[in-house]
């Protein structure tokens, strides 16, 4: 068995879920996507031997140089920051958050922070009139995939099922993030141009 001797240093963004709630925005989780160990939480990697260097953005980590970024996994594409909505926020309040961040849509969480659907623009605004109405009351079905996910694997996801922005998730099912076909094409852009 050969082992690799050489190691490079890799910035790996850390990534944060907002939930807004019905009493407050809060940063439910942190996570990063390890090159060898799939989405983890912020707080096991404190831990690792790999680790160089913590910041507030991100963690600096020694990896084989040999690792191959072909097989890329979706987890990348996952933006710093994510927008979630919680299950018992009122419609009232979500629309006017989505509208704000101009967003068509965003997945909606339980307590910790599983993916329980997605509430759009169009079934927040339909639903604004009931007073009492929440997020909950509107939800839909969603696609979600997980971070292990090639981008390629995505890509044809996206294209066969006519996606715009699909659900991230970790070994856990724990959202980490929402991927936009925008984002998709950037990748797949940058590797053709050979960047």
């Amino acid at each position: 068995m050969t082992i690799d001797s050489e190691v490079r240093e890799v910035e790996l963004r850390k990534r944060r879920v907002h939930v807004l709630g019905p009493a407050h925005e809060a940063v439910l989780r942190s996570s990063v996507q390890c090159l060898l160990r799939g989405s983890l939480g912020v707080p096991s990697c404190r831990g690792c031997a790999r680790l160089v260097e913590e910041t507030d953005d991100a963690l600096v980590c020694e990896f084989p140089a040999s690792i191959d970024r072909v097989d890329t996994p979706c987890g990348e594409l996952v933006p710093t920051d994510t927008l979630a909505l919680d299950s018992e926020l009122p419609v009232r309040d979500a629309l006017a958050k989505l509208e704000a961040a101009g967003l068509p849509s965003a997945p909606v969480v339980d307590d910790e922070a599983h993916v329980v659907g997605a509430a759009t623009v169009l079934g927040l605004a339909k639903a604004v009139h009931d007073t009492d109405a929440e997020v909950e009351d509107v939800v839909e079905p969603t696609t979600v995939v997980n971070a292990r996910l090639t981008v390629l694997a995505l890509a044809h996801l996206m294209e066969d099922r006519r996606l715009e922005r699909l659900a991230v998730v970790d070994d856990e099912e724990h959202l980490i993030g929402v991927v936009s076909v925008h984002q998709v094409l950037g990748w797949l852009r940058e590797r053709l141009s050979g960047a």
